[in-house]
């Protein structure tokens, strides 16, 4: 009887061990992206688009962005941030994505982590945090 205890427990170290492995971008980081825009003293207007020219939200400097790092089905997202500085110039932002590391100790757990965190789009993050406008 205690053989089959000290199995089991064995059993269930392991599965907790290989659970905790897999997605492992999904379970240690955020979801959702954030940027940070910092205009200094001056206040411009701050728009996020997404790959469809869609707008997804519009501030004024300084201020933070959330946005999805997943685009459509696994893509990375292509999101763009134009500022506007008063009435004729604009500055177009584009917000380039890359793999984060944590995406890579998915290797040690197996295929399942890769595809989890494939969807999601929480193998993603953003290049820069902090977009500095003068």
């Amino acid at each position: 009887m205690q053989y089959y205890v000290k199995i089991l427990k064995l059993f269930i170290l392991v599965f907790a061990s290989a659970t905790l492995m897999l997605s492992c971008a999904t379970v240690l980081t955020d979801q959702k992206k954030r940027i940070f825009i910092d205009s200094g003293r001056n206040e411009y207007v701050a728009f996020l688009y997404d790959r469809n020219d869609n707008l997804l939200d519009s501030c004024i400097t300084p201020c933070q962005f959330s946005m999805k790092g997943k685009g459509s089905h696994l893509k990375r997202a292509a999101n763009y941030i134009v500022i506007k500085k008063g009435e004729n110039k604009e500055v177009k932002l584009n917000i380039e994505m890359k793999i984060t590391p944590v995406f890579f100790l998915n290797f040690l757990g197996g295929f399942g982590g890769i595809l989890i965190d494939m969807m999601t789009g929480c193998m993603w993050r953003p290049e820069h945090r902090v977009y500095k406008i003068e």
